[in-house]
């Protein structure tokens, strides 16, 4: 189903290629963001879906918690 957007709101639908740091991973995601702006063109709110399993799948979490990329 669609419908007609307004004017300040755009839709981007988009796929992440990533490498997790630490432990080189791939994590690849798939994403939709949703932007809206002001009519002076600033940037108000965004809003992201995607996957958090992907996360967890591509090695971005350490027994829960987010890895830092440090050693």
């Amino acid at each position: 189903m669609q419908r007609e957007q307004p004017p300040n709101v755009v839709i981007a639908e988009f796929d992440g290629d990533i490498r997790v740091a630490g432990t080189g991973r791939k994590y690849d995601n798939h994403y939709i963001n949703v932007f809206t702006f002001r009519a002076d063109g600033k940037l108000v709110h965004v809003k992201e879906f995607f996957n958090p399993l992907v996360l967890i799948d591509g090695g971005a979490f350490d027994n829960g918690a987010p890895r830092t990329g440090r050693p």
